[in-house]
């Protein structure tokens, strides 16, 4: 969940108008970011999970790092960078299982990232008012 006292405390400098802007694009971006995860977890393409990984922990750390989905999201980021930067090369069946593995720690993330989205779009509220 985010820590709206330590929300408010890092936009306060941003006018109302941005602050929902990057709201905004977070609950607009977020569905399209889930369907290429789940995508490059599905095609076994750990290459592209690590960047889409990489890109959504960037977002969420707009709001904030100190939470579950971080965590996550981080967690399949780091394997498949390590995967990538040892450059092993797994057979199918390691593959998959990798996969699996990852998949599992993906379905907690869409529950956790969820909150944070729903908790966005109330505390948007506060900055079209």
């Amino acid at each position: 969940m985010i820590n709206e006292e330590k929300f408010e405390e890092t936009y306060e400098i941003f006018d109302k108008e941005t602050v929902v802007e990057i709201i905004d694009l977070f609950i607009k971006e977020y569905d399209s970011r889930i369907d290429k995860i789940t995508l490059h977890l599905d095609s076994v393409n750990f290459s592209e999970l690590q960047k889409c990984a990489h890109a959504f922990k960037g977002v969420i750390s707009n709001f904030e790092t100190e939470c579950k989905a971080y965590e996550e999201i981080s967690e399949i980021e780091n394997q498949c960078r390590d995967l990538m930067m040892s450059n092993r090369n797994l057979d199918e069946k390691a593959a998959k299982e990798l996969a699996e593995q990852l998949s599992k720690i993906f379905v907690s993330f869409k529950k956790n990232s969820k909150q944070i989205l729903n908790q966005l779009k109330e505390m948007r509220m506060k900055y079209t008012t």
